[in-house]
């Protein structure tokens, strides 16, 4: 039925795409002119909503069991909810918003004007702003407790409602819902993808001095499409080969002779994890004890030690003896 219904929306969309802009752009000047305030009203309570719930009791929820730690770090969070939230318009939009209203200034502004420099500065703040991530976080909050918590065992859209739905939480109005998110996810993804791959494709054609064609964007278009999917399929938590870790790090280089013909070569590395007990510091160190016994033979002694708590309690050591030999042809 969501498969169904959401063709019948776009099959018109590809048919006459001059007249589905127009009827779009239309029905945006609409609401704009006429909902703007309701919209702007309803973004502001949804923000104090959840500053409310954030400093009550209920704040203290954990949306998961009791006993279960957090999968990421608080900076692998916010950079997933901010790659995911505003990516897409960053790479589109972001650099070029306040162009926008440098020439085209609302509240009639004059264009090009020291006026229209203050709302191009300014006005970007409404798009990008904590309203909007207010908006994103509100029904991230009530679909996560209801999977989380009361283990609804599902994350539609409906299941966030299920408190207000009770026992037509499988009725149709909960299809109704779910059929409504389903549409507005297609457009979302479609509208990303097809502002964002032009941008990839134009700065591909543009640094290897290629002609862009719709053979170029489209094949950006599916390598995006290939990434996602991907990465929505795989992910990475079975054997977790990649590790994000925010820290820092210091090192030291030291080399000397001990004889004439002995050098004594040692690198020493220091590393803090912030995100994960950053009193706990990483220690490589490395000596290397070179000695060239004649022009044709030379001997390596390598010490190294390693203390690092992620992979190991404890301290580790290896050792390694070379010799070389040397021959000139």
């Amino acid at each position: 039925m969501t498969v169904l219904v959401t063709l019948l929306i776009l099959i018109p969309m590809f048919i006459a795409p001059m007249a589905t802009n127009k009827f779009l752009n239309q029905a945006y000047e609409i609401v704009a002119s006429n909902l703007g305030v309701v919209y702007l009203a309803m973004g502001l309570l949804t923000l104090l909503f959840l500053l409310i719930l954030a400093m009550s009791r209920y704040g203290n929820i954990k949306l998961g069991k009791e006993d279960e730690k957090p999968e990421y770090g608080n900076f692998g969070w916010a950079s997933m909810l901010f790659c995911c939230g505003i990516g897409a318009s960053l790479v589109l939009y972001g650099t070029t918003e306040w162009v926008d209203y440098y020439l085209k200034p609302p509240f009639g502004a004059e264009p090009k004007s020291i006026e229209a420099i203050a709302w191009a500065s300014t006005y970007g703040m409404f798009h990008w702003g904590i309203i909007g991530w207010a908006i994103y976080c509100f029904p991230g909050v009530a679909i996560g407790y209801s999977y989380y918590v009361r283990n609804s065992g599902s994350l539609k859209t409906s299941t966030g409602c299920e408190a207000i739905l009770g026992n037509q939480r499988n009725g149709n109005l909960a299809r109704v819902i779910d059929l409504i998110y389903m549409i507005a996810l297609v457009g979302v993804l479609g509208a990303g993808l097809g502002l964002t791959s032009p941008v990839v494709s134009a700065t591909i054609t543009e640094f290897f001095s290629i002609e862009q064609n719709l053979t170029i964007t489209v094949s950006c278009l599916l390598v995006c499409m290939l990434i996602y999917s991907i990465s929505l399929y795989f992910g990475v938590e079975e054997g977790k080969n990649t590790r994000f870790e925010f820290g820092a790090s210091a090192g030291g280089y030291y080399k000397f002779h001990l004889m004439k013909n002995i050098s004594m070569e040692n690198i020493l590395n220091l590393y803090s994890n912030y995100l994960e007990d950053p009193q706990n510091i990483d220690v490589d160190y490395t000596m290397n004890l070179v000695m060239n016994i004649n022009k044709y033979i030379s001997t390596t002694l390598a010490y190294q030690t390693i203390y690092d708590d992620n992979a190991f309690q404890g301290l580790q050591t290896r050792q390694v003896f070379g010799l070389g030999i040397n021959y000139n042809f």
